[in-house]
């Protein structure tokens, strides 16, 4: 979740590389995201899905972080211990 931030960030200051990403394959790219996860955080923060990451608005990067995080504590499994 680190390097989403960092690019999202990077994206967001102007850097070319960074804006240019889709950001389907970013999310694409986090561990444990499936192609119908990934679509559904785009629905959700209304991101288009040929959308670059330099596209966003600082509301939908907003909304993307949270939304990845939280989908993140859903697929957490816990502690082995909790199972």
């Amino acid at each position: 979740m680190v390097g989403l931030s960092r690019v999202l960030r990077r994206a967001a200051a102007g850097d070319e590389d960074a804006a240019g990403i889709r950001v389907e394959a970013l999310l694409r790219a986090l561990p444990g995201m499936g192609m119908f996860d990934s679509h559904d955080l785009l629905v959700r923060a209304h991101i288009r899905e040929s959308g670059l990451a330099g596209e966003l608005s600082p509301g939908q990067r907003v909304a993307l972080m949270e939304f990845v995080e939280r989908a993140r504590h859903l697929h957490d499994p816990g502690p082995p211990w909790a199972a």
